[in-house]
Formats: structure tokens, sequence, C-alpha cells
């Protein structure tokens, strides 16, 4: 005959190791996303900025890369880190606020960022960077009210993939170069 104290024992086991891998299941989504988000921004962190990257390429799908480089940042953290992250923050927001289906992450841990725009050309992509230029320009940084400058500028590297760029490191460094040739053309100081 069947002991049905086994079978309760059993299906409660079952049941306690469902919820156990429920929970771990969350855990490793927690922290998987943990590891992909840049701590200070709450944005894309270059792991997960990667990930992205690389999964658009797998798929074909084409897109333009920004590296956004905030310029004469050094003022900012000569005065205090306080003020610097604060910019940092600031920044961040806006560019969330400003960028709909676009990748948006802090690039390593600077004062740099790379937008991804899935599917568009980079002369629509020149277009929106330079829309939000004027964004920022206009936009009043609280982190900046007791600071001498009140604007917050920058200069961009744009690369949109193509045959020769389809791998993250060809397409950071023409972005990187990119920038660099576009932080010459300013009067400002490369940062």
């Amino acid at each position: 005959m069947f002991d049905k104290t086994v079978f309760y024992t059993c299906i409660f086991l079952l049941f306690a190791f469902a919820v156990i891998a429920f929970l771990l299941s969350k855990k490793i989504i927690y922290f998987r996303k943990l590891s992909e988000t840049d701590q200070m921004t709450s944005l894309m962190n270059y792991r997960g900025l990667c990930k992205n990257i690389e999964e658009l390429l797998k798929h074909n799908i084409s897109f333009t890369l920004v590296i956004i480089d905030i310029d004469n940042f050094r003022v900012f953290n000569k005065h205090s880190y306080k003020l610097g992250d604060d910019v940092i923050k600031e920044f961040s927001v806006l560019l969330s606020k400003s960028f709909d289906n676009t990748i948006i992450s802090r690039f390593r841990i600077g004062d740099e960022f790379i937008l991804v725009f899935p599917n568009i050309g980079s002369e629509k992509a020149k277009t929106k960077i330079e829309e939000f230029k004027e964004s920022c320009r206009k936009h009043i940084y609280t982190s900046l009210h007791n600071f001498s400058t009140i604007n917050l500028n920058f200069t961009e590297g744009i690369v949109e993939t193509s045959i020769s760029l389809n791998t993250i490191e060809k397409l950071f460094s023409e972005a990187e170069n990119s920038l660099r040739i576009n932080k010459s053309k300013n009067s400002n100081p490369i940062n």
C-alpha cells in the first residue's frame, strides 16, 4: 500500500525546490542587472553596453554609435569631485529624458557617454545630437548654481556600422578617432 506521508513529503519538497529556484532566478536577474549598471548614474555600464552591441551585431542590425565627452570637465573636478559627480548625474538624467529607443551608457568611469541608435544612420543621429546639444546649452544645471560656469557643452564622435566596422573594437576605435578630430576642431582643450 502507498504511504501518504511519503507522497506529501515529496510534494512539499518539490514545492520547496520550486520556490528556491524562483528566488535564485530573481537574484541572478538582479545581480546581472547590477553588474551591467553604472552605480553613480544608473545608466548602463561598459559591460551592459558591450552585451547590447554584440546582440545588435549578431542580428545584423545597423546602428550609429556616438561617444559624448563633456567639454572642460576637469574644471568641475578641480573645484571638487562632488561637483564633478553631480554634473555627471545631472547630465545622465538629461540624456535619459532626451532619447527614446536609444541605448545609453556611461563609458567606462569618466565623463564620457555612449549612445547607440539602432536602425538610424549617422546623419539622423547627428541631427539628434545637435538637438540635444542645444538642450544642454539651454538647460539650467542645478549642480552648477554656485559655479562660475552655468552652461555645459560636449563634443561627440560618431560612427555608423558597416561591413568594415563590424566589431566592438573597430567601432569604439573609429568613434574615439572621430571624437579626437572633433575635439581638435573645437577651441576647448581635450579632456
